[in-house]
Formats: structure tokens, C-alpha cells, sequence
């Protein structure tokens, strides 16, 4: 009993362990564009509060001084409070601006999530936060002259419409950075274009297993794209452990983690 009580008081204090993962993407098509810049990813926050989790990346990010930040996906608990993401997202404000998708927890309440985007009430624009959410569209930014186009795909339900598929396919050849909260969209990315996918919602499991286990537990996302980097073609994907917990407030050899990419 005294074992597995240490177990759990160690599983607990790792979800608080946050640390900072550096992904290398000097020498791939986007260094070109983004060179000498390091952009930020967060993903599966699941915030009940603005507490020592939340505050403890927000320091973590002040001194690493983002030049981008994009966000995956899961800012709050199922039901949560909309209003404590919405204060999170409003310390972010990198020089070259921040891009979020939505998660299935964000729309847990259909309502409430149209804050992330809207005005309450109305059609405008927020004035919340100045994170950029993208629903399964586009954004093109030119930087030293440079393009680099960042697609932002919803997660509504409705993901393989044709609409999507336009977007994905009939880029052209300039490099494209996808968010995604969920990792098997990069099933339907073109294999023959440049695309760099940035993912969360696995949470890395959580507690660490080996594949087949996710697979016969029937996680397949999980027993495919876990956490890391994964390469198919000239696509790259990255799926980050995230920083928050679910269903459990535990993390057993799978810290919370802030990912930078060094380009």
C-alpha cells in the first residue's frame, strides 16, 4: 500500500514538471522562411484556473521569448470555464503572432466556445485575446520577403469535406505549417508538398505504454502517434505530450512538456 502510494504522490507532482522540448528544423524547407526564429507550441492546457501549472508556463515562455506560438487545441476541462482560457490566451502576444486550432474539449460547450472566436452575442471579432483561431482555413504571412502559409484544421466532426481537401491540396508548393489537434489528420496530408504538422491531444498516454497496448485498448492515436516526430514523404508531424491532464490528474513517465522549434 505504501508503494503504490508513493507511485501515485510521484505520478501527481510529474503533471506539474513541465519542461521544454527543442525540436531542430534547421536544413528543412522552413528554415529558409523562418530562420533564426523559435516558435512555441501548447497544446492539451486543460485549464480549471489560472494556477501553478498556468503561471509556470507563462514564466517558462517569457524566458524563452517566442517569436510565434501556435496553440493545439484543449485549453479548458470538459464543461470548463471558457473565461479562464480566454484570460491564458490573452498574455500571449509574440512579435510574429499567435495561431490556435480548437479541440473536442473546447466545444464541450457549444455555446460558450464561440467566445474563442466572437464577441458574446454577436459576429464581431474578439477582443478577448489576439490568438488567431483558424477553422479550417488559412492564413499566408510574408516574412523577410518569404511566404509561409499556416492552415488551421477544426475539429467540428465534419473533417474530410471537400472544402478542407481544396486547401490542403491545392496549395501550390510553398511550405505549409498545419495545426491540427488531432494527430491522424496527417493521413490525408499530401505526401509530394512540404508540410510540417503540429499536433497534441494524445497526451502521450498519460502513463507510458508500448504501442500494441494503446492499440488493443483501442487508442489509435496513441499506438500511431503517441508523442514525437514522425516523418512520411517530405510531410513532418510533431505531437506533443501537452501540459495539462484528463479524466486523471497524473502523469507517470510522461512530463508535461512546452515544445520549441529552433528553425
Amino acid at each position: 500500500m505504501s508503494i503504490l502510494f508513493i507511485v501515485f504522490l510521484w505520478a501527481y507532482a510529474e503533471s506539474f514538471r513541465i519542461g521544454v522540448t527543442r525540436v531542430d528544423m534547421r536544413g528543412t524547407p522552413f528554415s529558409t522562411i523562418l530562420s533564426g526564429k523559435t516558435v512555441v507550441q501548447l497544446t492539451d492546457l486543460h485549464m480549471h484556473a489560472l494556477g501553478y501549472r498556468e503561471e509556470k508556463t507563462l514564466a517558462i515562455l517569457e524566458g524563452i521569448k517566442p517569436d510565434m506560438i501556435f496553440l493545439t487545441g484543449d485549453y479548458i476541462p470538459w464543461h470548463g470555464d471558457v473565461q479562464v482560457a480566454l484570460s491564458f490566451l490573452a498574455r500571449l502576444n509574440p512579435p510574429l503572432g499567435a495561431f490556435g486550432v480548437m479541440g473536442d474539449y473546447d466545444y464541450s460547450n457549444s455555446r460558450a466556445s464561440c467566445l474563442y472566436c466572437h464577441k458574446a452575442n454577436t459576429s464581431l471579432p474578439t477582443q478577448a485575446h489576439g490568438v488567431h483561431m483558424l477553422k479550417n482555413e488559412q492564413v499566408q504571412l510574408t516574412l523577410d520577403g518569404k511566404n509561409l502559409v499556416i492552415m488551421g484544421l477544426d475539429y467540428n466532426g465534419k473533417e474530410n469535406n471537400s472544402h478542407v481537401n481544396r486547401l490542403l491540396h491545392d496549395k501550390g508548393q510553398e511550405p505549409m505549417i498545419v495545426l491540427s489537434h488531432n494527430p491522424l489528420r496527417f493521413d490525408d496530408m499530401d505526401k509530394q508538398q512540404k508540410i510540417l504538422m503540429v499536433s497534441g491531444d494524445t497526451h502521450g498516454g498519460q502513463l507510458y505504454l508500448p504501442s500494441f497496448l494503446w492499440h488493443a485498448l483501442g487508442y489509435e492515436k496513441n499506438a500511431r502517434y503517441n508523442q514525437g516526430l514522425f516523418h512520411e514523404g517530405q510531410n513532418t508531424l510533431f505531437v506533443s505530450r501537452g501540459v495539462g491532464t484528463s479524466h486523471v490528474p497524473f502523469r507517470l513517465f510522461c512530463p508535461p512538456e512546452i515544445v520549441v522549434y529552433q528553425f
